[in-house]
């Protein structure tokens, strides 16, 4: 843990100064790791951009922290490649705790000081992939290369020959495993990564969080959010308005769907995790109203709108959580259910 940072360096926040008043005073309850979801134009990126400064300011007002090189970095959505064969090192380490921040276009910080990183990252993509970052350093500048655990007589090649996933996931790895990184910012983490790549990326945020770290992460992926304990995870679901000043983030944690999402475990998986993202969704209960409901609609046969989620449920026992938790995040539903009638006389039965 860095240095005995023990607790949450942001417990909470009041959301201010968004253009067009936009959230204006919205409470968000933050987790160790914190998932920030909606449609687009909903205020992701704006609110990330809000935590990540409000956080530095606490950070910079902190007599415990300041002068310690600590960090907090917020990554961008990429607007151009900023994977070069070279990179530099910060002279001046000193010169970020003015900040604050890194500059998002330094691959490896300050590997003179912190050579864990590079070995980290080198032994995560050898684990996972079967190759590895290697750093050259040439004069002020460095050579990133990468190497093939299997092609040792081969030489190392450039990060331009690699995939844009690799490179991105190496970017994301620097930050993630850098110690003096407490928080950290992803907007669309995704991007590039393949969905197992992504699994990856979330099996190493899992561990980081026991060394005191957050991390917060706009995402737009069913597959970057995971279900778990509260105290670990945050949900805020960003509910886009016709009328913009309605609209409004809902803290899933704060209005009870944390514990429902508890209960139903499981059934949450990466298939029903995409209700974060639906317009409208379908409940059926099992796999035979599954293929009931795609055999109408290959047919014609079914009018409702064409972007509408279907989930499986796992039986009509399970309903009322799912319908519940639809609910607390005011989303719309349409629910199939056979024998609707005579199953709900059987709960009052048994009530």
């Amino acid at each position: 843990m860095p240095e005995g940072i023990h607790t949450k360096l942001m417990e909470t926040l009041r959301v201010s100064g968004l253009p067009l008043n936009l959230h204006e005073g919205s409470i968000l309850n933050f987790g160790r790791i914190n998932y920030l979801f909606g449609s687009n134009g909903s205020g992701k990126s704006l609110t990330l951009k809000n935590i990540i400064q409000q956080s530095k300011n606490k950070l910079n007002s902190s007599p415990d922290l300041l002068g310690k090189g600590f960090f907090i970095q917020h990554i961008p959505v990429p607007k151009q490649d900023i994977f070069q064969d070279q990179y530099q090192f910060i002279d001046d380490p000193s010169s970020r705790e003015l900040s604050g921040d890194l500059d998002p276009s330094v691959f490896y910080q300050e590997l003179s000081d912190h050579p864990e990183i590079l070995i980290r990252i080198r032994d995560s993509l050898q684990r996972y992939l079967g190759r590895h970052p290697n750093l050259i350093k040439r004069g002020i500048n460095n050579v990133m290369n990468f190497l093939r655990e299997d092609d040792k007589d081969v030489s190392p090649y450039s990060p331009n020959q690699e995939s844009d996933g690799l490179r991105r996931l190496s970017l994301l790895l620097a930050y993630i495993y850098h110690p003096k990184c407490l928080i950290l910012g992803i907007d669309e983490p995704e991007l590039h990564l393949h969905p197992d790549m992504v699994s990856f990326l979330l099996e190493e945020l899992n561990e980081e969080i026991k060394y005191g770290k957050q991390f917060f992460l706009a995402t737009h992926s069913p597959e970057v959010i995971q279900i778990g304990k509260f105290d670990d995870y945050a949900y805020f679901y960003f509910d886009l308005k016709d009328k913009l000043k309605e609209s409004k983030i809902i803290d899933l944690n704060q209005t009870g769907a944390q514990e429902i999402m508890n209960d139903l475990g499981f059934l949450l998986d990466v298939y029903r995790r995409a209700f974060f993202f639906a317009p409208v969704t379908l409940f059926v209960e099992g796999i035979i109203d599954e293929f009931v409901y795609y055999g109408l609609k290959v047919k014609g046969k079914v009018g409702w709108p064409r972007r509408i989620h279907m989930v499986n449920i796992g039986g009509w026992n399970n309903a009322r959580k799912f319908i519940e938790l639809w609910q607390k995040i005011n989303k719309p539903f349409i629910l199939i259910l056979d024998n609707a009638k005579k199953k709900d006389d059987d709960d009052k039965d048994s009530a």
